[in-house]
């Protein structure tokens, strides 16, 4: 339970290959923390499928991370944040997915910090567990070099509700909302960061 860990993973898909290292250290930034530095390799494909032909941009991205979370504990808030270095080229685009050109074609250094905050509120004692959990990030986002992007911040926030309606049937209700704040255009946002429609991840 306090022993340092070695991992490595890789992962394919027909959009994403990754490539992945990480080494956890626990209590190293505080008492009873989860502690990790993660550093990874991928490329990551995005579609846009509302125009002919259908438009396909490839991000190569290389990324360094330190993380730091306190172990899941039930009916307590708790806090963490990660920090981080990207390194990202996109290839491939053509003008319909609405990206400035400086986003394309170069090689963007960005570095990040996002806080982060959990509260998970379950009742355990019914045949189907019920309760709340509610989840928020703020992620601030500084590029190395601006070619006339600016910094940005990210937030997002989640509410999931679980109810037991009678014996083994419940219903769960699920909020996200996010929103960006840059002092430039949309399109100047790295496709990364931005929220999209549709898919299980997807902010809606």
């Amino acid at each position: 339970n306090k022993a340092d860990m070695l991992s490595i993973s890789a992962q394919a898909d027909s959009t994403e290959q990754q490539i992945a290292m990480q080494y956890n250290i626990p209590d190293l930034f505080g008492k009873n923390q989860i502690n990790s530095f993660t550093l990874s390799t991928e490329n990551h494909r995005y579609m846009l499928n509302l125009t002919e032909p259908i438009e396909t941009i490839i991000e190569r991205r290389t990324s360094f991370t330190i993380a730091s979370r306190p172990p899941t504990i039930l009916n307590k808030a708790q806090l963490g944040w990660t920090a981080g270095i990207d390194h990202s080229k996109l290839l491939g685009h053509h003008g319909n997915m609405n990206l400035d050109t400086f986003l394309t074609e170069k090689s963007l250094f960005f570095i990040y910090a996002e806080p982060t905050f959990k509260k998970i509120s379950l009742d355990e004692r019914k045949a189907m567990a019920e309760g709340s959990t509610t989840e928020a990030a703020a992620k601030f986002i500084f590029p190395f070099v601006l070619y006339g992007n600016a910094p940005s911040v990210r937030l997002c926030f989640k509410q999931r509700i679980a109810k037991n309606l009678h014996k083994n049937l419940g219903i769960i209700i699920t909020l996200r909302c996010g929103h960006i704040f840059s002092d430039n255009t949309f399109s100047s946002i790295h496709p990364s960061d931005r929220f999209y429609l549709g898919g299980a991840d997807s902010i809606r």
